[in-house]
């Protein structure tokens, strides 16, 4: 396992290499927001998942092996662990 560097501030120049053209192509047709954050994630140990609720950029993602969750997600890990009680709640007060 690689190590992080939480302290780095270039990660908005993240270079990445694509795996083909198609996911090029994918990439090609996402915001720059969801093109930065899939790119970062291709260079991030796979110790943590990418948080994107667009459903394009979570799939561009998937097609780069990058484990992807969205809120919803997190809302269900969370109440695993026994910290909220229902999901139903906290989504209808969103």
């Amino acid at each position: 396992m690689g190590q992080f560097d939480f302290g780095r501030t270039d990660w908005g120049n993240a270079n990445y290499t694509l795996v083909d053209e198609s996911v090029r192509l994918t990439l090609a047709d996402l915001d720059e927001g969801e093109r930065q954050a899939v790119g970062l994630a291709s260079k991030i140990d796979d110790v943590i998942k990418l948080l994107m609720d667009d459903r394009a950029g979570g799939k561009a993602a998937q097609k780069l092996n990058i484990t992807v969750t969205g809120i919803v997600g997190i809302l269900l890990a969370v109440k695993k662990r026994g910290l909220v009680h229902k999901v139903s709640e906290i989504l209808e007060a969103v």
